[in-house]
C-alpha cells in the first residue's frame, strides 16, 4: 500500500512540475502579449537590411521559443553571451501540386543575450511589401486582444477605419508575391482565404515521427483584394488578426 502511495506521489509530482513549467512559458508570453500593447515603450522596430525587432526589456527564454516551434531549430550558433536560432520554415505541397523555385522556405532568426530573446530578424522580401507600420499595429493590437486561455487563442482587430492606416494593407497579390502559390485556395462571395502550410526544421532526435506544422489562413475582400483577416497556428496556439 505504501508503495501503491508513493508511486502515485512521484507520479503527481512529475505531472505538477511539468504544468508549472509550460504555465510559467504562458505567463511569459501574456507579459509579451503585455508589452505588445504598449509597443513603442517595449519594441523597437527597425527596416536595415529587412525588418527586425529589438526587445527593450526581454521576458522570453530561449526554451521558451523552442517550446513555441516544438523544438530546438536545426541551426544554431554561440558567441560568448550571445545565442543565435535560425529557424527555417519549409513549405508544404500537395502532392500534386508543382513546386516553387524561389519561395520555397522562410527562415526567421532569433537572437538570445544570456538566454532572453532581445531580437528577431524577418526575411528581406518581407520589407518589400509588409510596412513597419503594418507590423507594429498588428502586435499592438493582438496586444489588447481577447484571450480565450481555454482554447489557447488570442482574437486582435487592426485599427484600419484611420486612412493613412488603410493604405498600408496588403492585397493578395503582394502576400502571394512574398509566400507564392498557396497549399489551397477557397473563393466565396464573400472572401478569398489562401491557406498555407510550413513544417518547421528542428534538431532531428526532437521529432516525434513528424515535422512541427506552422499553418496560416488568410483572407481578402472580393472589392479591393486587401487582406481582411489573418490565423496562426503553432503548437496548439492560434493568433487571429481581424483587418
Amino acid at each position: 500500500m505504501k508503495t501503491r502511495i508513493q508511486r502515485f506521489g512521484y507520479y503527481l509530482a512529475i505531472i505538477l512540475i511539468a504544468l508549472g513549467l509550460s504555465g510559467c512559458v504562458y505567463l511569459r508570453l501574456l507579459k509579451l502579449k503585455k508589452q505588445f500593447q504598449h509597443f513603442e515603450r517595449y519594441v523597437l522596430l527597425e527596416n536595415t537590411c529587412g525588418l527586425s525587432m529589438t526587445f527593450k526589456k526581454p521576458v522570453l527564454f530561449a526554451k521558451d521559443v523552442a517550446w513555441l516551434l516544438d523544438g530546438k531549430p536545426a541551426i544554431r550558433a554561440r558567441s560568448g553571451r550571445n545565442t543565435l536560432f535560425k529557424y527555417d520554415f519549409k513549405k508544404m505541397y500537395p502532392d500534386d501540386q508543382a513546386r516553387e523555385t524561389d519561395v520555397t522556405q522562410i527562415a526567421l532568426f532569433f537572437l538570445f543575450q544570456e538566454d532572453k530573446l532581445y531580437k528577431v530578424r524577418f526575411p528581406k522580401a518581407f520589407s518589400r511589401y509588409i510596412q513597419p507600420e503594418l507590423l507594429m499595429g498588428s502586435l499592438r493590437s493582438v496586444g489588447s486582444g481577447t484571450v480565450d486561455k481555454q482554447q489557447r487563442s488570442v482574437s486582435a482587430t487592426f485599427p484600419t477605419r484611420q486612412q493613412h492606416l488603410d493604405k498600408i494593407i496588403p492585397t493578395q497579390s503582394e502576400v502571394e508575391h512574398i509566400l507564392g502559390t498557396p497549399y489551397r485556395l477557397t473563393e466565396t462571395s464573400s472572401s478569398t482565404r489562401l491557406f498555407y502550410q510550413y513544417g518547421v526544421q528542428v534538431q532531428p532526435h526532437e521529432l516525434r515521427g513528424t515535422l512541427p506544422i506552422v499553418r496560416l489562413w488568410l483572407s481578402f475582400s472580393p472589392g479591393d483584394h486587401k487582406i481582411i483577416s489573418a490565423k496562426v497556428s503553432l503548437n496548439g496556439m492560434v493568433t487571429a488578426v481581424h483587418f
